[in-house]
């Protein structure tokens, strides 16, 4: 909530070239300033990639400079322990414009929001920096009371400038007064996020829909970029085009395409109904505790060339892309599943964060008895999306407009093609090969191919990735306590694997080999576990699972690790599976290992030097895989081909070989 007060006569004192306001009195000189327009101003926090809608603040226009700063200038105001937190702008010697305020203002928005989430001043509390230290990753600062642009304080509200600023901030070079600290990290990022959920939490009582900006003695708010709540939606304004994407997650089924055009119930001329598209059935898939539909809608500028680009609640939370409330209660009607329902969970439900801790731009509907989900909107919509997300499970994305497809001039938005699917001859089965060498099985399929595997090194990614890449049948899994070296054949290490006191190894991810379970649940329950799956009917893919009794169908393999790429989308999630802790080391900077399967339906194992795991996620994708996981990294590492020997003297439970290729 930001009340812009714009000072009257009373509160200035041109001839003496002050102002006072609640008892405060700033001195400056009027003469030969500029000051900062009001619109101005607002068209700056219009543009501003944060949730100000959590923000409560009071912005003084005040018009003037001060005596000391010949070009004008800025600053913030917090006032003790009760909330009373300004922003003051001043004036400026050339004439404003949206640029040249717009660093300025964001930069003392981020003071702002630093006072009110730590509540407290300069003064009384000098340790309030510390979290934001230990991200910065700065442990040796100059007297920040003596060296300003050291000041943590500073590096703060210039890291909220730069990281949340328009285009033209973020493009600007990051101020050079602050060089020796280096460009903001998504940590950094992700920090003040989460300082916006703890505003919401803070300012929850006082907050209102369509109430961020206030003008002072005007009745009507006038509302700037709302991240959440915007006004009534209208697809064709001031000659720009906007599109919609509408997602339904925690789907059991996905009925639907990518490039499928949807409509709703057509009468045609009284003798008879065009039926409406179905979607898909609501279900229970990804982080939900229970069967039903999680529906949201977000606003983006129409792109004639629109291609899906992955988007997450976090996204939402920072605006980019905005969710469109008004737009999202337009499906929640009896036409959506043609039956009863309930809404459990509104939009941005106060009920919600006091549980989670999280806002919730988005509904959760659940059917009182149909389950299947239909297109239901009088405009046209297209799907750009299908797909599975460690969070939102199956999941479908349709693109409208608010005006039809065809009731414009232009060609319709340009979609992704889906994914040509892999499958194998279903002919086959899995069975199992005594290895003298190591003293146990090497599960492997019955008819194996003649396709010759090959190993080498990528010229990408600073040459930190070598691979096998082998036909699906010339795989083999091998259960042996040894090193990969001791087994006999080129491959890599597998799963994550504990021992027990009496010298057992033991996978401790998910692993099942047709109707052999040798680890039957994933590494952190309550957490599921991304899981490769070759499944019987020759089709492959990644599901998150608790236990070898989720699986959707029959497998010849399942092999648990930490799922990095779905539908050729990098999918990674440092803390959906449980990896967190004590066990958030596996995400480090060290040497990686996993298995993906590739467009062209080989299977791809891989070695990932000084990687951490998204970057190996990022490899996986780049070098063409579809699905792909991440398997035990760091010490137990091990790549082993013909020529070459990246070796490990630790032993691990388990080891995944191409059987065609002998050591």
């Amino acid at each position: 909530m930001i009340k812009f007060i714009e000072p009257n006569d009373e509160k200035i004192d041109r001839a003496g070239g002050k102002i006072t306001f609640e008892g405060k009195i700033e001195y400056g000189v009027y003469k030969d300033m500029h000051p900062i327009p009001k619109n101005l101003a607002i068209e700056v926090f219009n543009d501003i990639k944060y949730p100000i809608e959590n923000i409560k603040a009071n912005v003084i226009l005040a018009p003037f400079g001060l005596m000391f700063y010949d070009n004008g200038w800025s600053g913030t105001r917090y006032e003790g322990r009760a909330y009373k937190s300004h922003i003051i702008y001043g004036a400026r010697k050339e004439v404003p414009t949206k640029d040249s305020i717009g660093s300025l203002i964001i930069h003392e928005l981020g003071h702002n929001i630093m006072y009110d989430y730590y509540d407290c001043t300069y003064e009384t509390h000098q340790d309030y920096i510390q979290e934001f230290k230990d991200i910065r990753g700065i442990s040796n600062w100059d007297n920040w009371s003596t060296n300003w642009y050291k000041r943590p304080a500073e590096i703060w509200a210039e890291d909220f400038r730069y990281l949340f600023g328009t285009e033209y901030m973020t493009d600007e070079t990051f101020d050079t007064m602050y060089k020796d600290i280096g460009v903001p990290s998504d940590k950094v990022k992700q920090f003040f996020l989460k300082i916006a959920d703890a505003l919401y939490e803070k300012h929850k009582d006082e907050i209102e829909d369509n109430s961020n900006i206030i003008i002072e003695d005007e009745p009507e708010p006038i509302i700037i970029k709302d991240n959440n709540v915007n006004k009534e939606p209208e697809a064709v304004k001031d000659n720009m085009i906007y599109m919609y994407l509408a997602r339904y997650a925690h789907l059991d089924d996905i009925k639907v395409s990518v490039g499928d055009v949807c409509q709703a119930d057509i009468m045609w001329h009284g003798t008879g109904v065009s039926p409406a598209t179905e979607i898909g059935i609501q279900g229970n898939t990804g982080l939900s505790t229970g069967t039903h539909l999680h529906i949201d809608v977000v606003k983006v500028p129409y792109d004639p060339n629109f291609r899906y680009k992955k988007y997450t609640q976090a996204d939402i939370y920072a605006g980019n892309p905005p969710a469109d409330k008004t737009e999202l209660y337009y499906f929640l009607d009896e036409t959506l599943f043609k039956d009863d329902y309930i809404i459990t969970t509104h939009f941005n439900s106060q009920d919600y964060y006091e549980e989670f801790g999280r806002r919730h731009p988005a509904a959760d509907i659940v059917s009182l008895g149909n389950k299947t989900i239909y297109w239901n909107r009088s405009t046209r919509g297209r799907v750009v999306h299908t797909g599975y997300d460690n969070a939102y499970g199956k999941n479908v994305v349709i693109a409208y407009l608010d005006v039809d497809f065809d009731s414009y001039e232009g060609q319709e938005p340009i979609f992704n093609e889906p994914e040509k699917e892999i499958r194998m001859d279903s002919d086959n089965d899995l069975s199992r090969t005594w290895l003298n060498s190591v003293g146990n099985w090497m599960y492997n399929m019955s008819n194996k191919s003649d396709v010759k595997s090959t190993w080498g090194q990528t010229s990408d990614f600073d040459r930190k990735v070598r691979y096998i890449e082998m036909h699906p049948n010339n795989l083999g899994i091998v259960t042996a306590k040894a090193t990969t070296d001791e087994i006999g054949y080129a491959g890599i290490n597998a799963t994550f694997f504990g021992i027990t006191k009496e010298g057992w190894y033991y996978p401790t991810s998910i692993l099942k080999l047709k109707d052999a379970i040798i680890q039957g649940n994933a590494n952190h329950l309550p957490y599921p576990q991304g899981t490769f799956c070759y499944y019987q009917d020759g089709t492959f893919g990644i599901e998150q699972i608790k236990s070898v009794n989720d699986l959707s169908k029959p497998v010849w393999y399942a092999i648990g690790g930490i799922e990095y790429v779905r539908d050729s989308m990098v999918t990674y999630n440092a803390t959906a599976e449980g990896f967190i802790g004590i066990y958030s080391d596996v995400h480090r900077r060290t040497t990686h290992v996993s298995i993906g399967l590739t467009k062209e339906g080989k299977i791809l194992l891989t070695r990932h030097w000084d990687s951490t795991r998204a970057e190996c996620a990022v490899h996986m994708k780049e070098m063409g895989c579809i699905y792909a996981i991440g398997l035990d990294g760091g010490g137990s590492a091990q790549y082993i081909t013909p020529d070459e020997k990246r070796a490990s003297t630790r032993k691990v439970a388990n080891h995944l070989v191409a059987t065609d290729l002998k050591i």
